[in-house]
């Protein structure tokens, strides 16, 4: 049976605002159940790991598939894994101890997000590698500006663009394996539920390839000018997306 549509969604100042109360807005969120109800998918599009999304979204809603790790990890509703791709293991090591004192580290991996310092909400403190194993996906690095993640991003792919591939946030510079991109993930979705249609709303330059990707795309008035440049719709809120996409 094919879908007509699926929308995938940046999470966090896109449908989750951590800053505000409630975090997510009760217009965006009954857009998005009744979008469900008449049988399309809404699914996440982030660079949380699955325990970021569960952490704050348990009891709230489901989603229909969730995008995670920045296009690393591909789930459907009951967590099944459609697509994986893990990174280079050294070559993540060797990023972390060039950062190392000098950016704010976490780890993705294992569905959740592990870090080398003061335990955190939705964060395992480790000591070392070892306690994490093998399947990395990436890591996300605080650098304090988006001026500074795209310095940092460019510098990453310069320097570990064979195994690696870096994207800017607003303050945070995520980095993943090589040919990982929301917008690839996306697609990956699209396909495997058989969309006739994918949507895609983002908020940041680490959305674009998403945005690229996607059938019909929003962002919001309060997204930069790049982003906006990307997007075949600027909107005001995901609510309003989701009706004109009816």
């Amino acid at each position: 049976m094919t879908v007509r549509f699926a929308f995938a969604s940046d999470f966090d100042k896109t449908f989750y605002f951590g800053d505000r109360d409630p975090h997510i807005s009760s217009e965006d969120l009954k857009a998005a159940l009744d979008f469900q109800s008449e049988g399309n998918l809404f699914g996440v599009c982030t660079g949380r790991s699955l325990h970021g999304i569960d952490f704050v979204m348990s009891g709230v809603l489901d989603f229909d598939f969730y995008i995670l790790a920045t296009g690393s990890l591909v789930l459907d509703r009951q967590r099944n894994i459609i697509y994986r791709s893990l990174s280079n293991v050294d070559a993540i090591k060797d990023l972390n101890a060039e950062y190392e004192g000098k950016a704010s580290i976490i780890i993705q991996a294992n569905d959740t997000v592990y870090n080398f310092g003061k335990p955190l909400p939705m964060q395992t403190h480790v000591d070392s590698f070892d306690e994490i194993g093998p399947n990395i996906y990436g890591l996300s690095m605080y650098v304090g500006s988006a001026e500074s993640a795209k310095s940092e991003a460019a510098h990453i792919n310069d320097e570990f663009g064979s195994d690696l591939v870096a994207y800017p946030n607003s303050r945070i510079v995520d980095v993943v394996a090589r040919g990982c991109s929301k917008g690839h993930a996306a697609t990956v979705a699209k396909e495997h539920f058989g969309v006739e249609c994918m949507a895609a709303a983002g908020d940041s330059f680490n959305d674009i390839s998403m945005l690229d990707s996607a059938d019909v795309s929003f962002t919001f008035e309060s997204s930069p000018s790049d982003v906006q440049s990307h997007a075949t719709h600027v909107v005001s809120s995901i609510s309003q997306a989701f009706e004109m996409l009816r």
